[in-house]
């Protein structure tokens, strides 16, 4: 039955439109360390290219902040018995050597959330990460932190087209 579900996707269901996103992209990374505090604003290089027979996308980027390097990758996938989006991420500056995982239903497209461990002593924070193609086949990928009191703002903005 899975199976079946899985053809069915591939085709023209989520995985369709996860598949729809592979490709080669540039674009601009916008990062804000407040409501209006924007901290950088870089070029981006990204690739994001089907896995495991189009179960899943692998997404990897490199860009600078404040003119150092970084770099990151994230595993993103639709479980079909669960209608969740699930996304690893792991990158160089934010993540250190952690890796966030975040769920999120079928609702309103792409959109999951995780949360890490910040400041001292050690509070969770929300991460809500937003990804998708726009009407100019222009990829989005935004994220909001979220305090532990509960605030969101939004942190990155990248902007792609393909290359």
């Amino acid at each position: 039955m899975e199976k079946v579900k899985f053809e069915q996707s591939i085709q023209d269901g989520v995985h369709s439109k996860l598949a729809a996103m592979a490709g080669n992209w540039t674009g601009t990374c916008k990062v804000w360390f407040g409501p209006d505090t924007l901290a950088d604003e870089s070029a981006v290089e990204a690739s994001i290219r089907p896995a495991l027979g189009g179960r899943f996308l692998i997404h990897e980027y490199r860009s600078t902040f404040q003119g150092k390097p970084l770099e990151g990758i994230a595993l993103i996938g639709f479980d079909l018995s669960s209608n969740e989006y699930q996304l690893a991420w792991a990158d160089s500056f934010h993540m250190s050597t952690g890796i966030m995982f975040s769920v999120g239903k079928n609702d309103d497209g792409l959109q999951v959330l995780g949360s890490y461990s910040g400041g001292e002593p050690a509070e969770r924070w929300g991460w809500q990460t937003e990804i998708g193609l726009d009407v100019n086949d222009r990829l989005i990928m935004t994220a909001y932190n979220i305090s532990p009191a509960g605030e969101s703002v939004k942190a990155t903005e990248a902007i792609f087209t393909r290359t």
